[in-house]
Order: structure tokens, then sequence, then C-alpha cells
């Protein structure tokens, strides 16, 4: 899962919200973050997948099987 690729748990939160297709904005206001550290976690999470876009890591996550409830 998630938690054995180093992810925190703030970060699995905003994968979960990119899951669906939300913005940074969205997620900062969601999460109560500022954006850069919307950005930081966004970048640690696609470094994780091993990925360069929010997109492939959509991709990545889907066939890992993951699901985020």
């Amino acid at each position: 899962g998630p938690h054995d690729l180093g992810l925190t748990q703030r970060q699995i939160e905003v994968l979960a919200l990119i899951m669906r297709g939300r913005t940074n904005k969205h997620i900062c206001r969601q999460l109560n973050l500022a954006e850069p550290t919307v950005k930081n976690h966004v970048t640690a999470i696609l470094r994780a997948l091993k990925v360069k876009s929010r997109t492939e890591a959509v991709l990545a996550v889907t066939r890992l099987g993951w699901t985020f409830d």
C-alpha cells in the first residue's frame, strides 16, 4: 500500500484528492494547507510512485489497485 512507499498520512490524503481530480487549490482549502505545502506533497508522491505527472500518478495507483475511501 501507500505506506510501503514511505508516504506520510498527509501525503496519502493529498493523493486521495488527486485521485478525485482535485486541483492544488482545492486540496489546500480542503486540508487547510498552504499551496507550497501541497506542491511539496505532490512532488513527494510523484517521486515515490516514480512518475512525472499527476495523470501518471492516477494511472499508477489504479494499476496498483489502491483504493481511498
